[in-house]
């Protein structure tokens, strides 16, 4: 799904990250929206700013600065000590298509892209395959690339607001309604109440600010405390008790001492019932039943 944000300003819309899954995996690697990951995003950055079709002297130089942060591909090595003005078509292809098979990137590359987006790559991939080497579909399979990269930029930007007070964003907009009668985020009232609560201007991500506040809302909501066992009790016995006198039964409960166990008197024009109610996970026992 993408998400479009049309504010007064230039709107940052998620439109090439699958936004439900990779919160899933931001969720796992920010443990629960407490912390920012920076490595994570420091490698994509790194990725982002390898433009196959920029001049060599600047490709080479942002090459090196991933190396320095992941482990390059054995294949790509020879272009850090590469002597020339530029890189040939194939070369650019080449470098590309390398990284993106890379292990760790491809996996992610696939898993978090969204699909009309990922099919999309895909056709201009297949081209490349079947031996089209064109600049058309070389920066056709740069932006794609680039601009996953560039989106996972803008969630490391709404973290970044975010996770120092994520405990009081919860708390503020547990209080509001945020969604739509469809269920979609109302990004405007999303942006108008981190104005209002927490003084921040529109810097054009308020998109990925509210997938995260609507994922934390789901998940502060989903939180269940369990009940004592009493109130357990107390909830069975009104269910009986309501159950007999929707059925027909003039029902009354008994006092809590002296009632020899009995919880409800039931009682119909044929017969009289006396029900105890065990909020028991095994069999009751005979003793019980006595």
């Amino acid at each position: 799904m993408s998400y479009q944000f049309y504010g007064r300003n230039i709107p940052k819309s998620i439109s090439c990250i699958n936004v439900e899954p990779f919160l899933d995996k931001l969720s796992e690697i920010t443990e629960n929206f407490t912390a920012i990951p920076e490595q994570f995003f420091k490698i994509w950055s790194a990725i982002w700013w390898i433009d196959v079709t920029s001049g060599f002297p600047e490709f080479k130089e942002k090459l090196a600065e991933y190396a320095l942060l992941c482990q390059l591909p054995p294949d790509l090595e020879q272009y850090l000590d590469y002597d020339a003005s530029k890189l040939t078509i194939t070369q650019r292809f080449h470098v590309l298509v390398t990284l993106l098979e890379s292990e760790d990137v491809a996996e992610t590359f696939e898993k978090y892209t969204e699909p009309e987006r990922f099919k999309w790559y895909m056709a201009s991939f297949n081209l490349h395959r079947n031996g089209d080497l064109s600049e058309d579909v070389l920066e056709r399979m740069s932006k794609g690339f680039r601009d996953f990269c560039y989106e996972i930029g803008h969630f490391q930007t709404a973290l970044q607001s975010i996770v120092p007070k994520r405990d009081s964003i919860i708390q503020v907009f547990s209080t509001q309604n945020i969604r739509y009668a469809t269920g979609e985020l109302n990004f405007d009232k999303i942006l108008k109440v981190m104005k209002s609560q927490f003084g921040e201007p529109h810097k054009g991500y308020i998109a990925y600010k509210g997938v995260i506040i609507g994922r934390l809302l789901s998940q502060s909501s989903k939180v269940v405390v369990k009940p004592s066992s009493t109130a357990v009790g107390l909830s069975l016995e009104k269910a009986v008790f309501e159950l007999y006198r929707v059925i027909g039964y003039a029902v009354s409960e008994t006092s809590a001492t002296g009632d020899f166990g009995i919880d409800i008197l039931a009682q119909s024009n044929t017969e009289k019932i006396g029900i105890q109610c065990k909020n028991y996970a095994g069999t009751v026992g005979v003793e019980a039943v006595m």
